[in-house]
């Protein structure tokens, strides 16, 4: 019996999706930095945040951490 042979990148996660409502300044900021490179489409806008908003918490931690 032979496996399915995926194509294209591997999968990051799980694919949800979702509507979401934001000022119109807001979306603009978002697709000038999508323009300019600085992230890859909407996905990577809010994974980029998500991953940011990790990073502050766990960077929390370690300073509490420390300061005892």
């Amino acid at each position: 019996m032979q496996t399915k042979r995926r194509v294209g990148r591997p999968a990051m996660g799980v694919n949800k999706q979702i509507k979401l409502t934001l000022p119109e300044e807001d979306w603009i900021e978002i697709e000038k930095m999508i323009a300019n490179g600085e992230v890859d489409g909407y996905s990577g806008y809010f994974r980029q945040l998500h991953q940011n908003k990790n990073r502050e918490e766990e960077k929390a931690v370690v300073d509490k951490w420390r300061s005892l």
